[in-house]
């Protein structure tokens, strides 16, 4: 069976919403793996890895000024102390001994074929999900409470409350690149996505969009297979 994973869905829907940032290439870039990400991508990804690990992930220790995250092979990222302390606080406090990164999906029917939705869960505390976002302006909480992702993840786990963990960086400049140890960290409030009566007909109609899409591309052959996502 393939397989649609929710940030491609997620893609198709800002694009067919009019979001003037997402245009159908966009869409197409995230089936093939043409995307690789930016730096504003892979801060959050740091962001994400010290949430997940804490001090574990870090290639400094205490006595530098300034820590660095290890993205992969390539890339790493600055954030300061400062910074890092909101964080492990949100970890320590806000989100004890939850799971990170779980890989969850529900099998859907379409008038073509059955396709697998699937998507990994960023965090999972007691019978709340959540979802650390690191953003670099003030947040359009819309852009949240719009999206697929927290209605998709609460089908798949039978539950009912989503937070979105805002953490916005200040100032951010491109020429900063992947350091942004110099920059205020503001945290916000955590933005709480409750399921609602229709939301699994939502859920439904898109998927049934997208594949709509698809078929009428012809981009069959971009889907993952099922399998090959859950050994990644």
């Amino acid at each position: 069976m393939q397989l649609i994973r929710v940030t491609q869905l997620e893609q198709f829907r800002k694009w067919m919403t009019g979001c003037f940032y997402v245009n159908e290439q966009s869409v197409i870039d995230s089936l093939s793996g043409d995307f690789k990400g930016n730096n504003k991508t892979r801060i959050g990804t740091a962001g994400h890895l010290f949430v997940e690990k804490g001090g574990d992930c870090l290639f400094t220790d205490v006595n530098d000024s300034i820590p660095i995250i290890p993205i992969d092979d390539e890339y790493y990222s600055r954030y300061s102390w400062d910074q890092l302390k909101i964080l492990d606080n949100h970890r320590r406090e806000t989100i004890p001994n939850a799971f990170h990164e779980q890989k969850y999906g529900k099998e859907f029917q379409t008038k073509y074929y059955p396709i697998y939705v699937g998507g990994t869960i960023d965090i999972i505390h007691g019978i709340t999900l959540r979802d650390n976002k690191f953003v670099f302006r003030s947040p359009d909480y819309s852009n949240y409470t719009e999206s697929q992702q927290w209605k998709l993840y609460l089908e798949f786990m039978e539950l009912d409350i989503f937070y979105f963990d805002l953490f916005e960086f200040k100032g951010y400049k491109d020429e900063m690149k992947l350091n942004v140890s110099s920059l205020e960290m503001v945290q916000h409030e955590p933005l709480e996505c409750i399921r609602y009566k229709n939301m699994e007909q939502d859920n439904q109609r898109i998927v049934e969009q997208f594949i709509d899409w698809i078929e009428a591309r012809q981009l069959k052959h971009l889907l993952m297979d099922k399998k090959d996502y859950f050994n990644e």
